[in-house]
């Protein structure tokens, strides 16, 4: 098994919904993710995944957190059996801050 962290979202506006980029994940057995939020901004941070042969789509939700105050948050270790995972981040008002999203896998690669 080898462990993977990575910044998946850096200091992004927390005002408007937000994407990671599309991460193959066909080798990922376990994934957490741990979200910094600054500011009054707040919404719904999710753990998506995809089965899709190529050029995913369809897309489900795995996990998910609701960020309100500044701080940091954890979706803690999840097992996945997926081809496809991104995080997305769903606003809930317009209000000022940013999320940084760092997302730590386990893998047999």
């Amino acid at each position: 098994m080898r462990p993977n962290t990575k910044q998946i979202l850096s200091a992004v506006d927390a005002s408007e919904d937000q994407e990671s980029e599309v991460i193959p994940a066909a080798y990922v057995v376990q994934a957490s993710v741990q979200i910094a939020k600054t500011g009054t901004a707040t919404g719904d941070v999710n753990l998506m995944v995809s089965n899709d042969e190529k050029d995913p789509t369809n897309w489900s939700e795995v996990a998910t957190v609701a960020l309100a105050d500044a701080g940091v948050y954890l979706i803690p270790k999840t097992d996945l059996c997926y081809k496809w995972l991104k995080v997305q981040f769903v606003a809930d008002n317009e209000e000022d801050g940013t999320l940084t999203v760092n997302l730590n896998t386990i893998g047999l690669n």
